[in-house]
């Protein structure tokens, strides 16, 4: 089990270093016990290594386009935004960062950024909630229909 932070905050214990943590990110050992319970609770949460699949739900994948297109793009802030919003959410940070890059990959605003074959799901979400960003000139859409979607 891992715990990362849900918040970003600078927390001013009374003895030793502040304690920055940023939401998203991986609370360290040393950090989580310098925390008391009620900033544990407040700013952290347990997450569950994933040892198992957790296929993208089209509602999740809805909210993660919405997020990266609130978000202009910029992937840490769309997997902040995205895990803010699903706080209970099965997939593991890697995992969110992942399925953003595949995003990315399909972003014409990010013309070069292929590195990531994206989903089906990824890509249907994409194209019904924002075809007009992901798609202005309608070949994704075309592209898509041809391979029988």
């Amino acid at each position: 089990m891992t715990t990362t932070a849900t918040k970003t905050v600078t927390i001013n214990p009374p003895k030793g270093r502040p304690i920055h943590l940023i939401t998203g990110t991986k609370v360290t050992p040393a950090q989580l016990a310098r925390l008391n319970q009620r900033q544990r609770d407040a700013y952290t949460q347990v997450n569950n290594t994933a040892t198992t699949r957790h296929p993208y739900l089209m509602d999740e994948a809805v909210d993660l386009v919405g997020c990266y297109v609130s978000c202009q793009g910029t992937e840490k802030v769309a997997v902040a935004a995205f895990l803010t919003l699903n706080p209970d959410s099965l997939h593991t940070v890697a995992s969110v960062q992942q399925a953003v890059r595949q995003l990315s990959s399909i972003d014409p605003n990010k013309a070069g950024d292929t590195k990531w074959v994206a989903k089906t799901v990824i890509i249907q979400a994409a194209l019904e909630t924002a075809a007009d960003y992901f798609d202005p000139t309608g070949d994704l859409t075309d592209a898509y229909h041809l391979a029988g979607f």
